[in-house]
């Protein structure tokens, strides 16, 4: 083992010098030696026989369970890296026997009896595959992604095989029953709607418009919304005013954007906007050309905000502290306040609470600890208290002081966070109290106003996952 651990380690330093040693593990008889001998040729874009033993490995995996031999993530690393790594460096030579290859793999499993073990359980990459069959496009692929959509995979996997088939033969009869089954499906439409936009062609998909903007108009679901709306404005525009009307239903910084669209209002008008809102530095002429030149007419607005004067605060709320994001929204304001020695200590007085069913036992709850943030501002030390949940940070309590400060102060801007579900991340800005309001309405830029929420849907979205049941 401590040979072959060198010969690896050597070979990723230097394929070519370990080549030979590489292929001596391949002639040998220790199947996980060869199997890794195997993947590291082909991850470099050779062959030498190394493909035929992935492929026998993978076909015989199946028989084994996940504490058998041989190891199941070494089949999902197969599936998921090594294939698309090799198929993007290699020849075409190799490209044509990858694609064979995956062809061969996919029927092979989806003809077992335990498909649904072997693909939803982590063992084989049925998306990854998908790509390579999208991309290698051999004979009879788009049968294989249409049966892909019509199992029981998971939404993106299924939506993503018809996106593909959307971009190589989208006017085929039931390619287009399937879009449209997809769209109707409610646990599928909004990934469907989504891999839809890579259609070549709004001309020949009216019938497909005319079901998303009823879909649309019947849609109570946020995310499914969304992509709705951003189906229909790509390929039937003439339909806007159906998504302006769908605003209020979809996710704010999402209608926020298709907002923007509906009223074209272009790049260069929105730097105009955010300047005289004094969300962001001007720009040099330059900067300002490439602005208002933008080939698609669309403005990434986190971008903006960071390259004129890193004026976007991007603030986690698991394992950050207070200090720390008090210090990341003072960097956003202009013009900038005197503040120094920002520090935090935390006073751990967690409550106990009775366990259920077993009495005199106690279990520690998330209340109860304090952390208090401490700084100087005008040679006057201050402090406010914050209020954590285990490793969940209380950005309310530090986004109201600072607001709180700069009020009595009397600064011209205040700190403010765009709505919308961004997970575990809240998105900031400063924009001036007199000129912001007017801009907002304008541009329908919504603010966030209960950043615990955010928290405590965190929080839950943790415990569902660490408790399913």
């Amino acid at each position: 083992p401590n040979h072959q651990d060198a010969v690896f380690y050597f070979s990723g330093q230097d394929y070519k010098r370990g080549f030979e040693h590489l292929h001596r593990l391949l002639m040998g008889h220790d199947a996980q030696a060869r199997l890794r001998a195997a993947q590291y040729i082909v991850e470099n874009g050779e062959d030498h026989g190394a493909l035929r033993i992935l492929h026998e490995f993978i076909e015989r995996a199946h028989l084994h369970d996940r504490n058998g031999v041989p190891r199941w993530y070494d089949i999902r690393q197969i599936t998921e890296w090594t294939l698309r790594e090799a198929y993007s460096i290699g020849d075409d030579r190799l490209r044509h026997s990858i694609s064979i290859m995956v062809v061969n793999l996919m029927r092979s499993v989806m003809a077992l009896k335990d498909w649904k073990t072997y693909t939803l359980n982590g063992y084989f990459s049925v998306s990854s595959c998908c790509t390579l069959l999208y991309f290698a496009k051999p004979p009879g692929y788009q049968d294989i992604l249409l049966d892909v959509f019509e199992r029981e995979f998971w939404a993106e996997t299924r939506a993503q095989a018809l996106g593909y088939l959307a971009q190589t033969d989208p006017k085929a009869p039931k390619h287009q029953d399937a879009f449209k089954r997809g769209l109707k499906n409610p646990d599928l439409r909004a990934w469907t709607a989504r891999h839809l936009l890579g259609l070549p062609s709004a001309a020949d998909f009216a019938p497909l418009m005319e079901l998303t903007a009823d879909l649309l108009t019947q849609e109570t679901e946020p995310d499914a919304a969304d992509a709705l709306a951003a189906l229909l404005l790509k390929y039937a525009p003439d339909k806007a005013d159906i998504v302006d009307k769908a605003l209020d239903k979809m996710d704010p910084f999402e209608a926020m954007q298709l907002h923007w669209k509906i009223q074209a209002i272009s790049p260069k008008q929105l730097y105009e906007a955010f300047l005289h809102a004094g969300m962001i530095d001007p720009l040099d002429e330059q900067d300002i050309v490439e602005v208002a030149s933008n080939s698609k007419n669309e403005l990434e607005v986190f971008g903006l905000l960071y390259r004129a004067g890193e004026r976007l605060g991007i603030i986690g709320l698991k394992d950050t502290n207070p200090d720390e994001a008090l210090r990341d929204l003072l960097k956003l304001l202009r013009p900038k306040l005197d503040i120094t020695a920002v520090i935090s200590e935390t006073f751990d007085n967690a409550r106990y609470e009775p366990v259920e069913g077993l009495p005199g036992l106690q279990k520690r709850t998330e209340l109860g600890t304090v952390s208090k943030v401490e700084y100087v501002f005008q040679q006057t030390p201050r402090s406010f208290d914050t209020f954590p949940l285990g490793r969940w940070l209380d950005i309310q309590s530090v986004y109201n002081h600072l607001n709180l400060l700069l009020a009595d102060i009397r600064h011209p801007q205040r700190i403010y966070a765009f709505d919308g579900d961004h997970g575990e991340h809240l998105f900031f800005f400063s924009a001036n109290i007199d000129t912001f309001p007017g801009i907002a309405e304008k541009l329908r830029i919504s603010i966030h106003k209960d950043l615990e929420a955010n928290r405590q849907k965190g929080i839950e979205t943790v415990r569902r996952l660490l408790n399913p049941g």
